[in-house]
């Protein structure tokens, strides 16, 4: 009797405990679930005074925009190398006019993927093209027109 008591004790919280983990199971999967996604542009890089090959993709997630660089991704390196968006689709050779573009931040690497968070104030609609380049020099790498 003592053991068919236990039996039916531990058989009940083995199911708790069986209907607990799968609600956290499906919990985590709905909320994997609203996250939305979204490619907003595109565009391929190409050089200019140094190397720049692979691609860029524009991708607003959950309200937020990043820049995202393809695997394939390469380009020279260089003493300040930064990330720019330019309200023209082909930058200048020479970038006098401050008010042209925004500066990202720093490139991370000169190869592979990376990604970048553009700030919320900026509306990349009003961008033509993502660009590489160092500042110490003024020398633009690269830059893929979106």
């Amino acid at each position: 009797m003592v053991k068919s008591i236990l039996l039916v004790a531990l058989s009940s919280l083995f199911l708790s405990l069986t209907a607990c983990t799968e609600t956290n199971i499906d919990s985590s999967a709905s909320e994997a679930g609203t996250m939305t996604t979204e490619v907003v542009e595109a565009g391929t890089f190409a050089p200019v005074e140094k190397s720049a090959t692979g691609q860029v993709v524009v991708r607003s997630e959950n309200g937020r925009t990043y820049l995202e660089f393809s695997d394939d991704f390469r380009t020279s390196s260089g003493p300040d190398v930064h990330i720019l968006l330019d309200i023209a689709s082909m930058p200048p050779a020479a970038y006098a006019n401050i008010a042209s573009y925004i500066k990202l931040g720093p490139l991370e690497s000169t190869q592979g993927t990376q990604r970048y968070e553009v700030p919320e104030t900026i509306d990349i609609a009003d961008y033509q093209s993502v660009v590489i380049w160092c500042e110490q020099f003024d020398v633009v790498f690269g830059y893929a027109p979106l």
